[in-house]
């Protein structure tokens, strides 16, 4: 019974950090941008540099790519 609330654990757990690494507010704050410019940008209200659309990209890739590793 222990092991089975442990692995319950362990999910949830990573279930939030992939949330948490998916979020706009990780996002922005990796960028150094608020949550209501990035909200505009992946809206298309706001137009984003090309160098800020590929650390945008970069963010996105690298971290969905270490949350399937684990």
């Amino acid at each position: 019974m222990l092991n089975k609330n442990k692995l319950k654990e362990e999910i949830n757990s990573r279930r939030k950090k992939a949330t948490y690494k998916n979020s706009q507010r990780f996002i922005a704050k990796k960028l150094g941008i608020s949550e209501s410019q990035l909200s505009n940008i992946f809206a298309g209200r706001r137009k984003a540099s090309p160098e800020m659309m590929s650390k945008i990209e970069k963010i996105l890739n690298q971290d969905l790519y270490k949350i399937g590793k684990n």
